[in-house]
């Protein structure tokens, strides 16, 4: 089984641990900068779209923690919000993509090369 089959339930309920050390994603150098940028670009989107469109938000409705974030989006901002959050997942899947395969062919090579061995 596979790395992404075992963490795509707990990632889509916010529980990231089995990919933060199970990949390793912390402590990798390859890793470091789509952290970075994940943390930074996220937020600054957020930031705009707010000062630009006015969310429906209402701050006295708390979801938990485990919510979805598109499904806490909807509920909690309306569509606009919603539609942020699933703009941050595609920026952030543009930034982890080329990183991931990085990863995914040095593994590879690394494979072929004990194979060989």
């Amino acid at each position: 089984m596979s790395i992404k089959a075992i963490t795509l339930v707990p990632n889509l309920f916010n529980i990231n641990e089995p990919v933060i050390f199970g990949v390793p994603v912390m402590l990798n150098p390859l890793f470091f900068i789509p952290m970075i940028l994940n943390t930074l670009l996220p937020g600054v989107i957020g930031l705009i779209a707010s000062k630009l469109i006015m969310f429906n938000y209402n701050p006295t409705i708390t979801m938990p923690w485990v919510t979805p974030a598109p499904i806490t989006g909807l509920l909690v901002g309306g569509i606009p919000l919603f539609l942020m959050i699933m703009l941050c997942v595609a920026v952030t899947t543009v930034i982890w993509y080329p990183f991931v395969k990085m990863a995914n062919n040095e593994a590879l090579a690394e494979e072929a090369a004990a194979s060989a061995e």
